[in-house]
């Protein structure tokens, strides 16, 4: 179980960000800022956007 407290309002499957609930695949902050990835415009999706509050936990 983690120690974090789960925002069931933003899922998030991201391990690698400090911010991970690992036991429920959710978001622990309270909010999340979405930010335009560099040289986007692509189109797809994964190309588009990105949480600019991901903090690395490794």
């Amino acid at each position: 179980m983690s120690h974090k407290e789960a925002n069931e309002h933003i899922r998030c499957r991201v391990t690698s960000c400090d911010y991970h609930c690992a036991d429920c695949d959710f978001c622990s902050l309270p909010c999340i800022q979405v930010e335009p990835c560099v040289n986007c415009g692509d189109g797809k999706p994964a190309d588009e956007s990105m949480c600019a509050s991901y903090k690395c936990c490794r």
